[in-house]
C-alpha cells in the first residue's frame, strides 16, 4: 500500500514538474533544440516508473531474520560513531577505526 501511496505523489509531482519543464526557454538560440528536452526527458522516464509502480502487484513483505536486523542496526551505530568522532579525530584516524 505505501507503494503506491509514494507512487501516487510522485505521479502529481511529475506532471507538475512536466508543466515546469515545458515552460523552460532559452533567451539565446545557441541550439536548435534548447534546453528543454533534458528536464522534459528525465521528468518523462520517472513518470513512466511512477505509473509502472502504480500499475505492479504489491509483493508480500517479509522481514529479514532477526540477525540480519541485528547487525544493520550495528552497522547504523558505527557509522553514527564515525560521524561524531570525524570531527575531533580527524579524516585518517577515524577512516581507519571505520574499516
Amino acid at each position: 500500500m505505501s507503494d503506491r501511496i509514494f507512487a501516487g505523489i510522485w505521479l502529481l509531482l511529475c506532471i507538475g514538474g512536466m508543466f515546469v519543464a515545458w515552460q523552460i526557454h532559452s533567451e539565446y538560440s545557441y541550439e536548435p533544440v534548447g534546453p528543454r528536452p533534458f528536464p522534459m526527458g528525465i521528468v518523462g522516464l520517472m513518470l513512466l516508473c511512477s505509473v509502472a509502480l502504480l500499475l505492479r502487484h504489491p509483493d508480500t513483505v517479509e522481514w529479514p531474520p532477526r540477525r540480519t536486523l541485528q547487525r544493520l542496526l550495528v552497522m547504523v551505530i558505527i557509522l553514527l560513531m564515525y560521524a561524531w568522532g570525524f570531527e575531533w579525530l580527524g579524516f585518517p584516524i577515524a577512516t581507519a577505526l571505520l574499516t
